[in-house]
C-alpha cells in the first residue's frame, strides 16, 4: 500500500466532510464530499479503501426529497474521481438508508443498504468496477418471501472480491442476525443463514462484519440473550467456505446492570479488533476496544443477577443515536416507582409516551419506533424525559432529560 494511506475520515451529520492523514500528519485537510448546492441533508457515511490507497465514500442523501444512496470516488491523494453518483435504481420515492461499502484489492467495490422500495425494508447491493462502472443492477440480498423488516447491513470483501453481507432480520418475529455470501461476480453461495445460535425469542441487533483477506470472516453484534436490559456483545467466526468456526462467543465480561452496544470489528490474517459502546462505569457511554487472535474463544458466560438495591436512578443516552426509525432507551430505578418516559419535540410538544406505569426496581430497556407513530415525526432534534414519582406520593422525584437526533 502506498505511504499516503487513509488513516481516518471524519464526517458530520447533514454535511459530509473528510480529512486524509498519514503517519506524518494531514495531507489533505477537511473537504466537502457531497456536491449538491442545496440545503438537503447527507447522513451516515461509510468508507472503504483498496490496496493502492484509492477510496470511496458512500452515504444516504436527501437532495431528491427522499433518502437515496450516493457514492464518491477518490484517488489515494484525495483527488475527486468523477461526481457524486446515485446508487439505488428504483424510480419511486422510497427511502434507501444505512449504507455500507467494501472494496477488493484492485478497487472494485460493492455497496449495500436497507431499501423500502417494496414497502418494507429489504437489503440490496450494487456492484461496481474500480472506475465506478455499475455491474448489473440493484439486487435484493434477503431471501424471505414475507414483509418482515431487514435493516442495518454490513459488508466485507476479501482481496479477490468475494463478499459477505450481514444484517438484522425480523423474519422470526424477533431481531436475529443473518448473513449471505457471494462470489466476486455476485452469485449467491448457499441461502441466507441465521448467525445467532440462541433458541429464545430475544433480540440481536446492529451487526458488523470483517474478512481476513482470504475469505475467513467474523461478524459481531449486540445480543440480549443474558437479559433484556443488559445487552452483551457476541461474535461468530466463519471459515472461507462458509462453515462456522466454533459457536457464538461473548466478547466482554461484565457485571450486573452493565451494558454494551453498537459493536464494530476489523480483522486481518493475525488479529481481530473489536470496539463497542460501554456503560460499565455508569457515567454515560464510553468506547472500549479489544484485540484478540483468531483462536480466542471468548469470555466465560457468567450470569450474575446482582442486587437490585445497588441500582441507582439513571437515564442512559439512547442508542443508536442518531437513529432511524428505531432507537433504544435504558433507565434504572432502585425501588418500586411510578415511572413516566416521554418524548418531546423542541417546542415541548409531546411526541410519544413510552412508559407511564408502576415499575418494580430494576433496569429497563425501551424501544422507540417512530414508524409506529400515526403522525410520523420528521428529521430533527427530540428530547426524551424520565420522571420517577415515589410510590407513596412523597418527595424525592427524579427527573432527567436527554437529547436525541432522528435522521430520515
Amino acid at each position: 500500500m502506498k505511504q499516503n494511506i487513509l488513516l481516518f475520515i471524519f464526517l458530520v451529520f447533514c454535511f459530509s466532510f473528510a480529512q486524509i492523514a498519514n503517519a506524518q500528519g494531514i495531507i489533505k485537510d477537511d473537504f466537502l464530499v457531497n456536491d449538491d448546492v442545496g440545503s438537503a441533508d447527507q447522513s451516515v457515511p461509510s468508507i472503504s479503501m483498496d490496496a493502492a490507497g484509492n477510496f470511496v465514500i458512500v452515504w444516504y442523501d436527501f437532495r431528491n426529497a427522499n433518502w437515496d444512496i450516493y457514492y464518491q470516488r477518490y484517488s489515494d491523494a484525495g483527488t475527486v474521481l468523477g461526481v457524486n453518483t446515485k446508487v439505488n435504481d428504483d424510480t419511486q420515492d422510497a427511502s434507501q438508508e444505512h449504507p455500507s461499502i467494501s472494496m477488493d484489492a484492485t478497487g472494485n467495490f460493492v455497496i449495500v443498504w436497507d431499501d423500502n422500495r417494496n414497502n418494507n425494508n429489504d437489503i440490496y447491493y450494487q456492484r461496481y468496477t474500480s472506475t465506478g462502472g455499475a455491474l448489473g443492477v440493484n439486487t435484493k440480498v434477503n431471501d424471505d418471501a414475507g414483509s418482515d423488516f431487514q435493516m442495518y447491513p454490513s459488508i466485507s470483501m476479501d482481496a479477490a472480491g468475494n463478499f459477505v453481507v450481514g444484517w438484522q432480520d425480523y423474519r422470526n418475529t424477533n431481531w436475529d442476525i443473518y448473513i449471505q455470501r457471494f462470489t466476486s461476480t455476485g452469485s449467491t453461495l448457499e441461502a441466507n443463514t441465521k448467525v445467532n445460535d440462541d433458541i429464545d425469542s430475544i433480540h440481536q441487533k446492529l451487526p458488523s462484519i470483517s474478512t481476513d483477506g482470504v475469505g475467513n470472516f467474523i461478524i459481531v453484534w449486540q445480543d440480549n440473550r443474558h437479559g433484556q436490559y443488559n445487552p452483551d456483545i457476541f461474535a461468530q467466526r466463519y471459515f472461507s467456505n462458509g462453515n462456522p468456526n466454533g459457536a457464538n462467543y461473548r466478547i466482554v465480561a461484565d457485571g450486573p446492570n452493565e451494558g454494551e452496544s453498537s459493536p464494530v470489528v476489523i480483522a486481518n490474517s493475525s488479529n481481530i479488533n473489536f470496539s463497542w459502546q460501554d456503560n460499565r462505569r455508569s457515567e454515560g457511554w464510553d468506547i472500549y476496544s479489544k484485540i484478540v487472535g483468531w483462536n480466542w474463544n471468548g469470555v466465560p458466560t457468567v450470569i450474575d443477577e446482582g442486587n437490585v438495591n445497588s441500582i441507582d436512578f439513571s437515564l442512559s443516552q439512547n442508542y443508536p443515536n442518531p437513529f432511524n426509525p428505531i432507537t433504544t432507551i435504558r433507565f434504572s430505578i432502585p425501588e418500586p416507582q411510578l415511572v413516566a418516559l416521554k418524548v418531546y419535540d423542541p417546542l415541548g410538544n409531546e411526541v410519544a409516551t413510552l412508559v407511564n406505569e408502576y415499575k418494580p426496581a430494576g433496569s429497563y430497556e425501551i424501544e422507540f419506533n417512530t414508524s409506529t407513530i400515526k403522525h410520523r415525526p420528521s428529521s430533527g432534534i427530540y428530547f426524551y424525559q424520565l420522571k420517577v414519582y415515589p410510590a407513596n406520593g412523597g418527595a424525592g422525584n427524579f427527573v432527567e432529560t436527554k437529547k436525541m437526533i432522528l435522521l430520515k
